[in-house]
């Protein structure tokens, strides 16, 4: 007999649908079959039921610019698990002031509150060389990957391809892996000083700073990186056909490649 039967519904799996019980002890499904008996049991006949999914990329409580997303991790993640989400993956919040480390120890203390699982990723803000070290400890402390920033060089995020080569090539070293927000930041601000210059300020402007093009080149660059590097890289929401494609291409070519959309 099993903690929990959840029994009578169609099972969704990546193998396809079917009528099943499935069987769970503890907090682990332990396996499917018909006919299952629990010490618990929840009658989903008529109901399709679906493995909880992984909300790959989410903002909690994330600082903005003095102000704060609208969820944190209490509410969202009440929210994830009324939509079906049993885990999410935050970030850490970087500063120039602080270290990797403890931004993460900081970020767990901020994230007791969920009520679902969750993992996070490293934010790296003004990393520079003498400071591998940090990679190492912070995947000590589970987290092994680190979100680098291809843009934002006017708020102090942008990480150069100096710095990428270089903290790349330390993550490899440890095992860990890269994230990049990939955007050409040079284009970016020339687009937004002309538009600025012409009085063009509303919110219909921000795509039009952010042309495809921009998402292209900043995948080509940093994948080429990567590759050189030998680390994986996850291209961060990537939004264009254009981005898409040229992650395709640097996979075609060797890189180690995960594409988020």
């Amino acid at each position: 007999m099993f903690d929990l039967v959840i029994k009578g519904g169609t099972v969704v799996t990546p193998e396809g649908a079917s009528k099943v019980d499935v069987g769970i002890e503890g907090e682990k499904i332990a396996t499917m079959g018909q006919g299952l008996s629990g010490r618990r049991e929840v009658d989903t006949t008529g109901l399709i039921v679906l493995p909880g999914a992984i909300d790959a990329h989410t903002h909690m409580e994330l600082p903005v610019r003095g102000d704060r997303s609208s969820d944190d991790f209490l509410s969202g993640t009440i929210a994830a698990a009324c939509g079906g989400v049993t885990t999410i993956s935050d970030f850490s919040v970087g500063s120039a002031e602080t270290s990797l480390p403890e931004e993460i120890e900081a970020r767990k203390q901020a994230a007791k509150k969920a009520v679902i699982d969750y993992t996070m990723h490293g934010e790296v803000i003004d990393w520079h060389p003498g400071r591998e070290s940090e990679f190492n400890e912070a995947i000590g402390l589970g987290v092994s990957t680190f979100k680098f920033y291809l843009a934002y060089s006017r708020s102090g995020r942008m990480s150069d391809d100096g710095v990428l080569y270089r903290a790349f090539t330390a993550l490899a070293h440890y095992g860990g892996r890269a994230m990049v927000h990939a955007e050409n930041d040079a284009i970016i601000n020339a687009l937004t000083d002309a538009f600025e210059t012409n009085g063009e300020l509303g919110i219909l402007f921000l795509p039009r700073s952010r042309p495809a093009l921009c998402e292209e080149e900043a995948i080509t660059r940093a994948a080429t990186i990567a590759r050189h590097t030998g680390i994986t890289l996850r291209i961060a929401h990537i939004s264009s056909e254009l981005g898409l494609n040229a992650a395709s291409a640097a996979r075609t070519a060797g890189a180690r490649i995960i594409a988020e959309t």
